[in-house]
Parts: structure tokens; sequence; C-alpha cells
């Protein structure tokens, strides 16, 4: 089973219209990540259609040796990145037996997105091993649906909620009574790892969910050690989404620590506009004819700008990092045109991580801070080894993830 980048475009459109329609969407909310990293910031008007431009320029080291330091340092990073990741699961064994039987309800943002149905297989799997009956609610995109199925799981007794990929501030209502009815709730995939924070305080018991920082970190990594210290960058993100903007904070403190003679110029283009991505990557490369490297926060936007990159023919000169590891963009890296990095996290086998947080909730377990999905850097360094056809749990890691699970478990 695999993502399509169009898929992932397809989701971003359909949650951005939800916020949009709830009056949560703020222009710029979340860091924009131009303070961690610049001594001075402009924000113009950008030729491609209304996106905004900020422009970024890392505070430059008095030391030439620290900036030779800093390059050596980002060098070790994608080195140790490329690397078939060594995983285990993590936490400390537990006893599921008891959960024999037990009623989970995964209420999921949208079954018809590819990447979506991978976690759902995951997870299917990992309730299955433990024998515990999970339920699954297509929410089709739909705050009614995300609502209604987490007030179906409360009706029908549920021991435990899953949500799919949606902000919990859609559902405030439906949470309060999962609350009420003493049903603990999971979110996944909508922040970084770590401990339940802020407003999720009291209805939410525990995140699972993969790293948006790291791959900002690493993608800043590899475009300094790749253009020994002289990239000038065109990043793209969009501000409306927390996510972009944990991606594109990481990826601007990093490149500013390793890389100070690099310049950044930021193009916050919102998630509805990306379908005109062709033009506006055209457009910003004329007016910024310096720019190497352009760097997408998630490679949903690379498809449509992999096309007016070569239409301003660019192909040759300019080099694009991105995240997501989706593989209608890593055939592009596989053929070396255009893509030069991706970092990428194991899907399916995170369905699985999230059937472990759950049932450490059940289990009155303390839950994981970081259930630590598999990330990984993709270049043409590494990418003649990964089969693009194979499972994708083997392109991060030779551990057989089932197997180590069920140990994990008491099952085996």
């Amino acid at each position: 089973m695999q993502r399509s980048g169009k898929s992932v475009v397809a989701r971003a459109l359909a949650l951005l219209a939800l916020l949009a329609a709830l009056g949560l969407i703020a222009a710029g909310c979340g860091s924009s990540g131009s303070s961690s990293s610049s001594s001075t910031s402009e924000s113009t008007e950008a030729e491609s259609g209304g996106s905004s431009e900020a422009e970024t320029e890392p505070a430059a080291e008095t030391e030439s040796e620290s900036s030779s330091g800093a390059i050596a340092e980002a060098e070790a990073a994608v080195t140790k990145a490329l690397e078939p990741v060594k995983w285990k699961p993590p936490g400390e064994p537990i006893d599921v037996s008891s959960l024999k039987g037990k009623n989970v309800w995964y209420v999921d943002y949208d079954l018809s997105i590819p990447f979506e149905q991978e976690l759902t297989e995951g997870l299917t799997e990992g309730m299955e091993a433990a024998g515990v009956n999970l339920t699954v609610v297509d929410g089709k995109s739909m705050v009614s649906n995300f609502s209604s199925g987490i007030e179906k799981a409360i009706a029908q007794n549920a021991d435990a909620i899953l949500l799919g990929g949606f902000p919990t501030v859609l559902v405030k209502p439906a949470l309060a009574k999962a609350k009420a009815a003493g049903i603990p709730v999971i979110a996944t995939h909508t922040t970084d790892p770590g401990p339940v924070t802020g407003e999720d305080k009291g209805t939410i018991a525990a995140y699972a969910t993969h790293s948006y920082s790291f791959p900002g970190e690493i993608m800043a990594d590899f475009t300094a050690s790749d253009s020994e210290g002289s990239a000038n960058v065109a990043l793209i993100e969009s501000k409306e989404l927390d996510t972009s903007n944990l991606v594109s904070a990481a990826f601007l403190k990093e490149l500013g620590k390793v890389c100070p003679e690099c310049s950044v110029k930021q193009f916050n283009v919102p998630v509805a506009q990306w379908n005109g991505l062709q033009s506006q990557i055209q457009s910003i490369l004329r007016s910024n004819p310096e720019v190497n490297y352009v760097v997408p926060v998630f490679d949903g936007m690379a498809l449509f700008m992999i096309p007016g990159i070569t239409t301003a023919g660019k192909s040759s000169s300019v080099k694009m990092v991105t995240f997501n590891a989706s593989p209608g963009v890593m055939e592009y890296l596989a053929k070396g045109d255009i893509v030069a990095a991706e970092v990428g996290d194991a899907t399916v086998l995170q369905g699985w991580g999230y059937a472990d947080q759950t049932f450490r909730v059940l289990l009155n377990k303390p839950p994981l801070d970081n259930i630590g999905v598999p990330e990984r850097l993709f270049t043409e360094e590494n990418i003649e080894s990964i089969d693009l056809e194979a499972p994708e749990s083997t392109w991060y890691t030779k551990t057989n993830y089932q197997e180590a699970y069920k140990k994990l478990w008491g099952l085996e």
C-alpha cells in the first residue's frame, strides 16, 4: 500500500476547509521559525500568486573555524540519518493478556487517503495480535463525522478511543463527553512526540505520533553539507498548519546553527494554493535566480513543483529537499531528477505503535512520550539499496517489528 502526493494534498485541502469553516485559521499561527535563526527579516508579497515571502539570513559566525566545525557536525548528522534504523519497540515490556476482548474505537480523518489506510492497517494488525476488538470510523474529512464517531464509541461503551489525524479543538464537546464517561482518548499524528500539553490536558490521555521537527533538522543538515555551506534556499511552507510550522521552525533553527553563510527566503503558500505551485515556483525562481535549493516542508507540494522547476530550466541547477518519502517523489530521487533528499517515516509500523500506546493506557501504565517511529534520510547515497516495491518498513529498518511488538507484549 502506497501514499501518493495527491492524497496528501487532498487531505490538507480538506483540513484547511474544515479549519476555515470553524474560524480556526490565523495567518502565521505557530512559529514561522524566522526569529530562531534570523538577524533580519523582511516580508513582502511574492509574484507567486499571493504567497508571502520573508528573507532569513542566519547570523554569521566570527570564526571561520566555527563554520567549518558546524558543517562537519551537519555531515555527521547526515551520515547517521542515512543508515537503516536499529529499531526496537520503546518502553518496558507489558502483559496484554488481560486486554483480550476489549473494545477500542479509531475515528480516522479520511480512509480514502492511502497514508491513513496504512496507519489503520498497522493499528488493526497490532490490535488483532492482542485479541483486542477494533472498530474503525471513516471521518470522510467531516467534523460532524469526527464528533459522531466519538459519540458512537461512547454509546457502545468503548474501552478507549483513538483520534486519527485531526485537531482535538474540532471535537471539544465530544471529548468532554468521553471524559465524563471515563473513556481514555489518544490523539495521533497531529504534533511532535511528547507529553500531553495545553488544552489537551484533562481530555487526552496520550499522544502517539512521529516527529515533525527531526525531519526539519535533517533537511537543514543535508542542505548545509551538500552545498558545502553555500546554499541559497527557498523554503516553501504553509503557516496555517501547525505541523508545517514544526518542520520549518526546526529547519531554520538547525540551518542557522550549522550553516551561518546560508541564506533562506521563506514563501508561505497556503494549502489552498498548492495546486498552483507549478507556476508559483517558476515565479519564485525567476525573481530569485540565486536560489539553488528548494525545500517544500511536505512532499505533497513537490509533485506540483517539480514540473515547474523543469519548465523554468532549473532542473540541473536547483535541488529539492523535502519530507514524507511518498513513493511518487522517491521515484524522482531514484532517477536523480531534481529531488536530492527525502526524509520519511515508517507508516504501518507507526500503526503498531498506536496499538502499543493504547495498551499502556488501558493497563494504567505511564504512556510513552515517544512511540519511536523510525525516520530516515534518503539520498543518492542509499536510494539504490531501497526496493521501492517492497513493504515500506523495509526502507527504514531490518527489524521484524511485528515479532518485536508481540514479544514486548508477552505474546511470544
